[in-house]
């Protein structure tokens, strides 16, 4: 065999070798006389093989999405989902779901094999895009305008809901409307509820006119019903 080491230290470590190598120590006493000790056998176990994926293959999400990410290994005791180097789940489940995602961070899987040896799974490296400004609606004459510009808009009055390419919609009547904004791949958040509450039955009200006869100025009083 070769030999790996040679001096007074009575340690020796060993980091490159493989299953079946054989390790024996020769040693010289004082007297000079030269002894042979017992051969050790080492029996070298691999360390799991592991596959982190992510639901979004591109590993681009918008702030605030749910990614799952699902460890795929054989023979594990463990699936340790790590986020920046801190453990965020380790438990015998092979997916991990979250929303906390931050742009630039690394997340990664360890896991113990049934014979011990621990293994690293490869590592992914999310981008997180930012969400467009949340909009606010205004009322310009008969129509809404988005207060935030985009691609697409989705206006959601009641519960139907429609797409257009406009910051502008056409007033439908009394109705709940709230809206969102598509851009740079991400939809913003909607925005607050906007109501718009007619009048129910004109007829119900009765109005003075006064005074009358009438020169230059007339008044118009609603009165109680």
């Amino acid at each position: 065999g070769n030999t790996m080491q040679s001096g007074i230290d009575t340690i020796f470590s060993l980091t490159n070798f493989s299953n079946g190598d054989a390790i024996l120590i020769e040693a010289t006493d004082t007297n000079g006389c030269n002894g042979i000790g017992n051969t050790i056998v080492l029996t070298v176990n691999q360390a799991p093989e592991i596959i982190l994926t992510c639901s979004d293959e591109d590993l681009e999400v918008c702030f605030s999405d749910t990614v799952i990410f699902t460890a795929t290994a054989s023979n594990v005791l463990n699936y340790n989902f790590i986020q920046n180097g801190l453990s965020v789940q380790d438990s015998a489940i092979s997916t991990f779901k979250t929303n906390a995602i931050a742009l630039n961070d690394v997340f990664t899987v360890s896991s113990t094999a049934s014979n011990g040896c621990i293994g690293n799974s490869n590592t992914l490296n999310l981008n997180v895009l930012p969400l467009p400004w949340t909009p606010s609606i205004a009322l310009i004459l008969d129509s809404l305008n988005c207060s935030t510009s985009g691609l697409i808009y989705e206006w959601q009055v009641d519960s139907t809901i429609s797409s257009s390419t406009s910051d502008m919609f056409a007033k439908q009547g009394d109705g709940t409307y709230t809206v969102r904004v598509f851009d740079n791949g991400c939809w913003s958040l909607w925005s607050d509820p906007f109501i718009i509450t007619g009048i129910d039955d004109i007829f119900s009200f009765k109005f003075k006119l006064f005074p009358s006869p009438a020169t230059d100025i007339i008044y118009l009083e609603a009165l109680e019903n």
